[in-house]
């Protein structure tokens, strides 16, 4: 019996009417099997579709960046702008500046600069590319689908920068969809891939791809069809900021709160993948709290948001709730001030309008924030010599870079801003050649030629009368010296200590040991350091690099952290000390590092921690090389907007040729002034204008 049903059997399968019942069978399996998507047309798979992300569409924005500034008083604004697109609703409440500004610029494309990086110079018109790039490693997903059938033919994540290919047939038609995040992160596949969507965010970014239908040729010779996608933003962003840049040199910022005065600008939508369009049914997301995001460098907050509905951000307010700061030098116990309040009166409102915004912008609306001193004096006190460099940055480059309002000022341009005195000065006594009419004591030895000049017996007696006086026309808030200054006598050895006890300011530039020197730093410093003179001229030296939140590497003239940065030696001349005790930070040291001479170990710029102290060890830090600009003439710089910047510089030694360092010298000087008027402002002897409780 099992003989015959195993013969039965074998005559069944080799039947004609089995195999067309099979071949039935399997045909209607494949004819489901494509109704669901999953399969194409009969046949091998003969070509491929190449995929490429080609970037993303720039909106076509044409509305000027506008900006305007509010006093620390409430005086009326000042503006630089066609038509007023921001401003700012303080009062007399708030305890800063603030130069508000409304941005419509491209959604991914350049930041606007902040305080940090630079003050913003004139109102910009944008003329972005017709595409920016997108950055490799962001996923998009891909929807791929037979134009004829509608049947899906691919359905796969992939990432821009990286080629993706698809095998498809010959002679077929394809439609091609994609979407994006704009970031790194998982894109789930759609819930219904035969009639995709994708909800949008508030906090995500929505691009959309459609390229053209592509048929692939029915022919020889065609082994791959490239496939480019250009993408388009399905969204606005909503950008908040707040540049504390010019409040942090002042002190620390322990807490920063704001809120949308209204809380229904931010709207989601579902974006249909086939038809490319939004379905308006809108969901309002209530946001009132900003939650800011800190830059990791600069002191700049940050919150991002995305919306569908352009019309709902053509005009917002936020309000500042709270702007808690921590100032350096006062009294602790006076020290922390809420500025959105101290002052008394309504909390701040920043108002930013957005003509007419389009899906693809950034609508960036900026509040940078500062601190307004009162003017101060300087006493300059260094060396005139055969040719005049301005040593102690009363005259030539480093005046230009103290009395220029980009740098220093009450413009909205000013990167530290001062309010000016009665006359109008900034520096008091001033004029704007120089500040050597009332604020200048010249201390010579040799002229320029090193040739003796005779110095008048009375010139440390008046320096010391300058540092003594109880006089506010008088006595300098800070004292700078440069070429040429000495300390010969312990009368003024103990005027400047008692100076600095007294919190004035002291910028020591000095090449020249002897003197007196070594008591004033031993009673400075508390130890006995030795004192090393040496160095050469077109030398460059190494700074040391300083967390990001000490004020001198990283203050308003640039982080100055970044790839070994150094400093310029400007002449024969270089003065260090072998120690310079615990309280003390040291900013260089060392050998130059285009020389093979090992020079000693020497400190050759350092801060005192507890004393409103900065050494640096030439005199000539700040000289300008103007005109001629050799490899050791020209370490110190401006640009021709009178900004400080680096300047390639130093003569050939050590394996290196000259001017192959970028020296530092104005950038860092810079950064120390800003310091100095800080200091100089907070001293808590003085007349401080947020002494007290609030008002």
């Amino acid at each position: 019996m099992e003989t015959n049903r195993s013969t039965n059997a074998l005559k069944l399968h080799t039947s004609p009417l089995f195999w067309l019942n099979v071949l039935l069978i399997l045909t209607l399996f494949l004819s489901c099997a494509k109704d669901k998507g999953v399969v194409g047309p009969t046949g091998e798979k003969n070509s491929v579709l190449v995929i490429n992300v080609e970037g993303v569409k720039a909106a076509n924005i044409k509305v000027p960046k506008t900006k305007s500034g509010v006093s620390i008083y409430g005086q009326e604004p000042k503006t630089a702008s066609m038509g007023i697109s921001a401003s700012s609703n303080m009062g007399r409440g708030a305890g800063f500046s603030a130069d508000v500004y409304a941005e419509q610029i491209q959604l991914g494309g350049a930041q606007s600069r902040t305080a940090a990086q630079g003050p913003v110079m004139e109102v910009q018109m944008n003329n972005p590319p017709s595409t920016s790039t997108m950055k490799k490693g962001n996923t998009y997903r891909l929807l791929i689908y037979e134009k004829n059938s509608g049947r899906l033919a691919g359905n796969v994540q992939a990432v821009a920068g990286t080629s993706i290919s698809i095998e498809v047939y010959k002679g077929e038609t394809y439609e091609i969809y994609a979407y994006s995040h704009n970031d790194d992160k998982n894109i789930p596949e759609p819930s219904d891939p035969m009639n995709p969507s994708v909800s949008t965010s508030i906090y995500k970014d929505l691009l959309y791809a459609h390229p053209a239908d592509v048929t692939v040729p029915d022919q020889e010779g065609v082994p791959s069809v490239p496939v480019p996608l250009v993408f388009e933003h399905k969204v606005v962003q909503l950008s908040v900021r707040m540049d504390l840049t010019g409040l942090a040199n002042y002190g620390d910022i322990l807490n920063l709160r704001a809120e949308f005065v209204y809380d229904s600008h931010l709207r989601e939508d579902v974006l249909n993948i086939k038809g490319g369009t939004l379905t308006g049914n809108l969901l309002v997301e209530p946001v009132s709290d900003i939650a800011f995001k800190k830059d990791s460098v600069y002191h700049i907050y940050e919150a991002n948001f995305y919306t569908s509905d352009v019309s709902a951000v053509t005009s917002i307010q936020v309000r500042l709730e709270e702007l808690l700061m921590k100032f350096y030098h006062v009294n602790p116990a006076d020290a922390v001030k809420d500025l959105a309040t101290h002052l008394g009166g309504a909390k701040p409102v920043f108002t930013y309008n957005f003509p007419a915004p389009a899906l693809g912008e950034r609508l960036l609306g900026t509040a940078m924030l500062f601190y307004r001193a009162s003017a101060k004096r300087i006493l300059h006190v260094a060396s005139r010599g055969a040719v005049d460099r301005g040593y102690a940055m009363e005259s030539e480059l480093g005046w230009t870079l103290l009395n220029s309002p980009i740098n220093f000022g009450d413009d909205v341009t000013s990167a530290v801003r001062i309010e000016p005195d009665g006359s109008g000065k900034i520096w008091k006594g001033s004029s704007n050649a120089n500040n050597m009419a009332n604020n200048f004591i010249r201390y010579d030895d040799v002229d320029m030629s090193g040739n003796p000049v005779s110095i008048s017996g009375d010139v440390e007696p008046a320096i010391v009368a300058r540092l003594n006086s109880t006089s506010p026309s008088v006595r300098p808030d800070i004292m700078i010296t440069g070429e040429g200054f000495e300390i010969r006598t312990r009368a003024l050895a103990d005027a400047m200590l008692a100076y600095l006890n007294d919190r004035g300011v002291v910028i020591m530039m000095a090449s020249w040991s002897g003197g007196q020197l070594e008591y004033f730093f031993e009673q400075l410093l508390g130890t006995k350091p030795r004192i090393y003179d040496y160095g050469n001229q077109g030398y460059v030296y190494p700074f040391i690099a300083q967390n990001v939140n000490d004020r001198i590497m990283n203050g308003p003239f640039g982080n100055l952290n970044p790839r070994q940065p150094h400093w310029g030696s400007f002449n024969k001349g270089l003065m260090t000390l072998s120690s310079v005790g615990s309280n003390a930070t040291i900013y260089s040291r060392g050998k130059a590092s285009n020389s093979t001479v090992t020079e000693g170990v020497g400190i050759n710029i350092f801060k005192h921690d507890l004393k409103d102290f900065f050494y640096i060890g030439t005199g000539q830090f700040t000289a300008s090389g103007r005109p001629d600009h050799s490899p050791y003439t020209s370490p110190f710089e401006l640009n021709d907007l009178e900004q400080p910047v680096p300047t390639p510089y130093g003569v050939a030694g050590n394996g290196v040729a000259a001017h192959q360092h970028w020296t530092l010298n104005s950038q860092l000087i810079g950064n120390v002034m800003a310091w100095a008027v800080a200091a100089a402002e907070l001293n808590p002897g003085g007349s401080w204008k947020y002494a007290g409780a609030p008002r």
